[in-house]
């Protein structure tokens, strides 16, 4: 009975938690984690796992969580710019196979993290930042020219086989239970602890281009007895999970040899890392660098020592016919110019067309690339010219170059940094058949004489008032009905009314103004960098006014602004464990009340001054919410500039008023100031400081 309840008891406890969750493996970035942090939460989500990140250079800021392994696919050549941090947790976490610059690592009150093979650079603060963090591991990494190498504050742990070289200060530290056996210090750092290697150079191969392997005779090579137990390198490339990969191989050139073509001289710079066995050119004839010869397979051709970095390839495949000559030319007029499209010729790789005036020849030439149409330039009109196309063909090789390090644990092949591409035979096609053309103006539909001026032609008679009128009251209605919703659009539309009385369309004086500006805002919400891509956000602005003086102008304005950013909190605070995008659209409308400071109709700089009330409208979009819409109430204070264009060029002036009813145009430069958060009783204010210019005209 006893054993009866004891198995249901255990199969309810198994059937009420379910089974343990599979953890995570992945490479990212992939198809289903685009980012790294998607790939970690995803992980951490499902109990732990390990994430593989993809050889490249990474900017975003990363957090990495409780039972996470994470992991570069080279260390070399995996690059993480944005920094990295985590808190709290007693699950493991690892961090190991980065270059590691830009921004600091840092943890806090975290358990059982494992730090190891990766390499700390230049970094302007502490490298690597540990806050009470209990049962640390920092092992084989390289910390090299950083202001601070690693800060240690209130953790225990242990700190073995790392290389430290060139750090204004190594390890900083309190009195925290840390032990640190067999590391390496070059004179230049400051420290403290044990197992220290003084007045000698670690032998990095080449630090300012990146490559941190250990050259031969450095004093580092086996130099570290670690916890895991044998000897190992100090640095990155030490240790049982080091990447054993050399760097890539760089300066490679390719050199033709002989006259038939079909042999190539290969050099590049030599791989100074100390276990550097040999070097493999890879070659073929297409991209994927297949081999050609019985002993020169997938494999690559074998280059053996690390020093010898020049290798002969003769024997090369060409190509043994000419490519087949281009048929199907067409020549279309261009204005200065002709358009040319053909047929593609079999065995064709590329096309040269040539071209002259008739009668003299074809003098000029242009080698285009493997295209089948092209424009020829910089002809004069009216003028006949002759062209034709040449088919190119030949033989084009890739060649690639990979180091090989040959250790106890196996070799190793770097990647194929460079692949060059070199024509080894070039051959040449007949001569297509000639086209004539004649380049020719090209016109719009339909043609239209060209009168000068303004895109209308001035007209006799007084100003077409009423047309300019018409416009601007259907304008202002719209604007009062984006203010102040189907009462605005009445209210403006009986104003409109008045105003399209006969008097008021026959009147002399200017009495509407319309105006374009954009400028940036300056919110007034403090702390918005910090969310969002700027501090700063793009402002435009049109507005409809009705000058009720010479002095004195009522209107409407409308505008639109949009941010961009990342939110990384909920509304209490809480951390989201990774940034979500945001964006917040936001539609100014505004009624506003302007003064000039006029004394003069034909005064050159008018400055004015005004204010008014404001309702803006917006939307908050984030990823993973609901969408925020609304509006606030608020008021607004300008002052600005209207500078007088109509002297500049006064026939230009004359036109606009006679086509257009435009009395005077002005550039303006506007400042403005808005307090939008309900007059108070909001949380968030929508609105700050602008800076505007643009372009107003009277009518």
């Amino acid at each position: 009975m006893r054993r009866s309840l004891l198995i249901l008891g255990l199969f309810w406890a198994a059937t009420a938690h379910g089974p343990a969750e599979a953890q995570l493996t992945a490479t990212v970035p992939n198809d289903t984690y685009r980012t790294i942090q998607e790939g970690i939460d995803a992980a951490f989500e499902s109990g732990g796992g390990t994430i593989t990140v993809r050889a490249g250079t990474y900017s975003d800021s990363l957090n990495l969580r409780a039972g996470v392994t994470l992991r570069g696919e080279e260390t070399a050549a995996t690059i993480l710019t944005g920094g990295i941090t985590a808190q709290g947790g007693t699950a493991s976490r690892t961090l190991q196979r980065f270059t590691i610059t830009g921004n600091e690592v840092s943890f806090a009150n975290a358990s059982n993290l494992d730090i190891r093979n990766n390499v700390f650079h230049s970094l302007s603060g502490a490298a690597l930042r540990l806050q009470n963090c209990s049962g640390a591991t920092v092992a084989n990494n390289t910390f090299y020219g950083n202001a601070t190498a690693l800060s240690l504050s209130g953790s225990t742990g242990r700190v073995e086989a790392n290389l430290f070289a060139g750090n204004a200060v190594a390890v900083n530290r309190d009195a925290g239970a840390v032990s640190f056996p067999h590391n390496f210090f070059d004179t230049a750092s400051q420290d403290p602890t044990e197992e220290t290697v003084s007045n000698q150079d670690p032998l990095l191969v080449d630090p300012g281009g990146g490559d941190f392997h250990l050259r031969a005779g450095s004093p580092c090579i086996n130099a570290a007895a670690t916890a895991e137990g044998g000897d190992t390198d100090q640095g990155a490339y030490g240790g049982s999970g080091a990447d054993r990969r050399p760097s890539a191989v760089g300066g490679l050139e390719v050199e033709l040899l002989g006259p038939d073509g079909t042999g190539v001289r290969l050099r590049w710079h030599p791989n100074l890392a100390y276990d550097i066995s040999e070097y493999r050119v890879y070659y073929g004839a297409d991209e994927s660098l297949a081999g050609t010869g019985a002993d020169q397979g997938p494999s690559g051709y074998v280059v053996p020592g690390p020093l010898n970095t020049v290798s002969d390839l003769t024997g090369l495949t060409v190509a043994a016919e000419s490519p087949e000559t281009v048929q199907g030319l067409e020549g279309f007029s261009r204005n200065r110019g002709v358009f040319l499209r053909w047929e593609a010729a079999p065995g064709a790789t590329g096309y040269r067309v040539l071209w002259g005036p008739a009668g003299v020849g074809l003098e000029s030439s242009a080698d285009v690339g493997n295209v089948t149409s092209h424009t020829v330039t910089g002809l004069a009109n009216g003028q006949p010219y002759r062209f034709a196309v040449r088919s190119l063909g030949g033989t084009t090789h890739h060649f690639a170059v990979t180091a090989r390090a040959s250790t106890p644990a196996g070799a190793f092949e770097s990647r194929r940094a460079q692949v060059l591409a070199v024509p080894i035979t070039e051959l040449e096609g007949n001569l297509s058949a000639e086209v004539l053309q004649t380049p020719e103006e090209t016109v719009g539909f339909p043609e239209l004489a060209d009168r000068g001026g303004c895109f209308v032609q001035a007209t006799s008679g007084g100003p077409p008032r009423t047309g300019a009128l018409w416009v601007g009251a259907v304008l202002l209605a719209l604007l009062g009905a984006l203010l102040a919703g189907p009462r605005g659009a009445v209210c403006t539309a009986l104003l409109a009314a008045l105003l399209l009385s006969p008097a008021a369309a026959h009147a002399g004086p200017a009495r509407w103004s319309a105006g374009v500006k954009g400028g940036i805002l300056f919110p007034g919400e403090s702390g918005w960098g910090s969310h969002y891509d700027s501090d700063v956000v793009a402002d435009w602005r049109l507005s409809l006014g009705y000058r009720l003086s010479s002095r004195l102008e009522v209107g409407l304005e409308g505008g639109y602004r949009k941010a961009e950013g990342k939110v990384s909190e909920s509304r209490s605070g809480q951390p989201l464990g990774r940034s979500l995008d945001q964006t917040l659209t936001v539609v100014p409308a505004q009624a506003y009340v302007l003064y000039d400071l006029r004394w003069s109709d034909h005064q050159w700089v008018v400055p004015y001054l005004g204010g008014g009330y404001s309702r803006y409208y917006y939307r908050h979009e984030v990823d993973e919410g609901e969408d925020t819409r609304g509006r606030q109430h608020g008021y607004h204070l300008r002052g600005g500039l209207n500078i007088l264009l109509n002297p500049l060029d006064p026939q230009a002036a004359q036109r606009a008023r006679s086509g257009f009813g435009v009395a005077r145009t002005y550039a303006c430069l506007e400042g403005q100031y808005a307090r939008v958060d309900d007059f108070g009783s909001a949380d968030a204010d929508l609105g700050g400081w602008s800076v505007l210019a643009g372009v107003a005209v009277h009518f």
